[in-house]
């Protein structure tokens, strides 16, 4: 799941190239991915995964996000820099 993420990310892809005036193009990204009792989970972004478990919700992720007086801003994301990496956690079921 890493790979395909940082294949999107990679400058030669030309998925997120700068446009007019110097803005180019993010994406907030979350993904889960189950193996067995095994969960792992990436996200980047203005993103949050939950999980639910015997009626109790339990929040995974946090948002990448720095709130500037009403203002919120990204502080990561798919394509907003050279060296992206995402935040994984990998938990038990």
């Amino acid at each position: 799941m890493l790979k395909q993420v940082q294949l999107a990310h990679d400058p030669k892809m030309k998925i997120f190239t700068k446009r007019k005036h110097g803005l180019g193009i993010t994406l907030v990204l979350a993904a889960a991915l189950f193996r067995g009792r095994m969960l792992a989970v990436l996200w980047a972004g203005d993103s949050r995964l939950y999980q639910l478990c015997k009626g109790h919700l339990e929040q995974l992720t946090r948002n990448h996000v720095f709130d500037r007086k009403e203002l919120l801003v990204l502080t990561k994301a798919v394509g907003m820099d050279n060296r992206f990496t995402p935040d994984i956690i990998e938990n038990a079921l």
